[in-house]
């Protein structure tokens, strides 16, 4: 069943105090969603995770959660049973080394089936299964990776998994590791798992040739000043598995101390060559007197001739508000126009699980503006509507279209009102200092 105490420490963390109500809002819809019987789990083994949040540093920028809840098939692809579903981006399965090696001990088998690796790191996916663990216990709790003898650290890692029956779970771990070689024999050592001390020892081999040659490495060292903050990119990965941008941000004035005011967030924006802003996600790290540590990450996207980058932030305060409509009201109404373009409706039609919008969305954020719409029920905080994964998809596939039918899907039936958050109040973007990263 859903664990409550894990939805009220993601309401916590990620308060209306410290990100944006659609953000909170798609939280709350999340939670909602999720089956009865959680089949579908995402982890991210990682100290970097907690100290983020517990600074409010933590940026999530176009968020998406799956909650599929099938069956995995005995034969297949582990990895692209997940991609099919939404789980994991990339395609792991086209560029991924077949493995087939078990290994058991107290009780516990594990059994890795495919590796897939790039220049930002190596992925595994694999089955542990078991009789005697229940089964929320099934996940590897320690473990150390060699590759071509050589020790590497698994913190931090990304752990994603689905039940299969009741004694079963398939994962997909994804180890970042920046100095793969082309071709390269692993060790994976697993010394806890299912809270039981043990021994299970993974070993194979892995060839990642046939994604460097359409692969891309940009070491950048570079930097963007924007008022009191430097923002150091130093290096942008292209793989057809993920990109990946990583750097820094300086806080000039006040020599990197620990004071964000409260609901502020860094945002780094990536936007195509000609300008409009990308899907990306991206997770930030801060030490005592250092700068702090960022990557981004963009899912699927061809490889490109440039990506642009631009710094800014979000800030919510008591003054940036949500403003209420009722449904009829937004007939013919242009709901937003400012720094980030347009938003106009001409007609909104309501059934019983979903809100159809036609809609005008004019500049290079229309994602961002279709996305700021949500429909809500005051008197019960678990009936939202969102903008759908699909409609989302098509504004960023075609963001030039302009001309919209826009799908919101409810988390259940109620009596509806249409509330927007009007960007220009709270996000604040330097889009006049750009920088250029090409990629060859």
């Amino acid at each position: 069943m859903k664990d409550k105490h894990i939805d009220d420490f993601i309401k916590s963390k990620l308060s209306k105090d410290r990100a944006p109500a659609s953000l909170n809002n798609k939280i709350e819809e999340v939670l909602g969603e999720l089956p009865s019987k959680d089949k579908i789990h995402y982890k991210k083994r990682t100290p970097i995770l907690a100290a983020s949040l517990a600074f409010g540093l933590f940026i999530i920028m176009g968020l998406s959660f799956p909650t599929y809840a099938g069956e995995l098939p005995v034969l297949g692809s582990v990895f692209k049973y997940f991609q099919d579903r939404g789980i994991v981006p990339g395609k792991m399965d086209e560029y991924s080394t077949k493995v087939q090696t078990s290994t058991m001990d107290k009780g516990i088998e594990i059994t890795l089936e495919e590796v897939a690796a790039d220049n930002y790191g190596i992925r595994f996916s694999y089955e542990i299964k078991s009789d005697k663990v229940p089964l929320d216990k099934l996940e590897i709790n320690n473990s150390k990776l060699f590759i071509e003898g050589k020790e590497y650290k698994v913190q931090p890692a990304e752990d994603y998994s689905v039940s299969q029956g009741d004694n079963s779970k398939y994962y997909i771990t994804i180890i970042p590791h920046d100095s793969l070689p082309e071709n390269f024999n692993f060790s994976w050592s697993i010394s806890k798992t299912a809270g039981i001390n043990g021994s299970w020892n993974l070993k194979g081999e892995a060839n990642k040739s046939k994604i460097e040659e359409i692969s891309a490495v940009v070491n950048v060292d570079e930097s963007i000043n924007s008022g009191n903050y430097k923002v150091n990119i130093e290096k942008a990965t292209y793989s057809p598995l993920q990109t990946v941008i990583t750097g820094s941000i300086e806080d000039k004035k006040n020599n990197h101390q620990n004071n964000l005011k409260e609901g502020f967030i860094h945002q780094i924006w990536v936007m195509d060559e000609r300008g409009y802003k990308l899907e990306s996600r991206m997770s930030a790290s801060k030490e005592d007197n250092k700068p702090m540590q960022f990557t981004i990450k963009l899912d699927n996207i061809e490889k490109p001739k440039l990506l642009k980058l631009a710094y800014g932030y979000s800030h919510m305060t008591e003054t940036a508000k949500e403003k209420e409509f009722e449904l009829k009201e937004l007939n013919t109404l242009k709901i937003y126009s400012g720094n980030y373009g347009s938003f106009y409706i001409s007609e909104i039609k309501e059934e019983e699980d979903k809100f159809i919008v036609k809609a005008e969305l004019e500049g290079k954020y229309p994602a961002l503006l279709a996305s700021h719409l949500n429909f809500k029920d005051n008197q019960e905080e678990n009936k939202i509507a969102h903008l759908s994964k699909d409609s989302l998809e098509e504004i960023e596939g075609n963001p030039e279209k302009r001309i919209y039918q826009l799908v919101y899907s409810k988390s259940k039936e109620g009596k509806y009102k249409a509330f927007f958050n009007n960007p220009d109040e709270y996000i604040f973007m330097d889009l006049n200092n750009i920088y250029n990263i090409y990629f060859k």
